[in-house]
């Protein structure tokens, strides 16, 4: 999974199962004067967790 970060008047981060989506995403914010960055994160489950 992919995660990209906009820094802009508020802090977004919005998740992406391909990088070309993200990259997408990257390049919109960029060009509306935003930073952004993609970051690439594994999600693994947890053994016996309890997430309620």
């Amino acid at each position: 999974m992919l995660i990209v970060e906009i820094k802009g008047d508020k802090y977004q981060r919005r998740p992406y199962m391909s990088l070309s989506s993200a990259e997408k995403a990257v390049e919109r914010a960029r060009s509306q004067g935003r930073y952004a960055t993609v970051r690439l994160v594994a999600c693994t489950p947890v053994p016996g967790g309890d997430l309620a």
